[in-house]
């Protein structure tokens, strides 16, 4: 049985009438393949226990047991809770492509053409998509090493800055140990865009 699951909704791809079409993924030591094909009608939690509790009901009609242990999602809270109510004993976690995605579409919005092209923003923006890699320990002093750096390079980063401390590293809408691989770097994927 395959413990390692990635589990990923795309909208451009939903056939009509529905919100979006939902795949789960199963890894062996080769390969990632599809199990699971849904497509969901509304994105939220009610929905997305409702497709888990149907795989389990078919998986137990078909004595198949369902027990991974580690689960890769997209950044959706309502995902993650009705993963974590049906596979308790799993470790989820969120997709490192996408807190890069999420990150650079704020960083993007801040609108500072000419400080975007110095180095030495580039490797602070570098260093903040790097956060889930690092020991967890080390997350908060290395965000705030980035957040004195771009702030001495221009104030006007504040709120792209507080956005990503307010999301991801303190008292965080996700909380940094469901977004950290770096006890996985050598287990498994940490993306789903594979």
């Amino acid at each position: 049985q395959c413990n390692i699951w990635n589990a990923d909704g795309t909208f451009k791809t939903a056939p009509k009438l529905f919100c979006q079409a939902y795949t789960i993924h199963a890894h062996n030591e080769y390969s990632m393949k599809p199990i699971i094909y849904a497509a969901l009608s509304e994105k939220n939690e009610h929905t997305y226990l409702t497709l888990l509790e149907a795989i389990l009901a078919y998986a137990q009609m078909h004595n198949i047991n369902l027990s991974p242990t580690s689960i890769l999602i997209d950044f959706e809270t309502s995902a993650f809770n009705a993963f974590k109510k049906n596979f308790p004993n799993a470790n989820i976690l969120f997709c490192h492509f996408h807190f890069a995605k999420n990150i650079m579409k704020h960083f993007k919005k801040i609108r500072l053409p000419e400080e975007l092209k110095k180095e030495i923003v580039k490797r602070e923006i570098a260093n903040i998509l790097s956060l889930p890699l690092l020991p967890p320990n080390k997350i908060n002093a290395a965000f705030h090493d980035s957040v004195d750096v771009l702030q001495y390079v221009n104030p006007n980063f504040q709120t792209f800055l507080n956005y990503v401390e307010k999301t991801y590293i303190i008292n965080a809408r996700f909380n940094p140990l469901n977004w950290n691989h770096y006890a996985t770097l050598t287990d498994r994927p940490r993306t789903n865009n594979q």
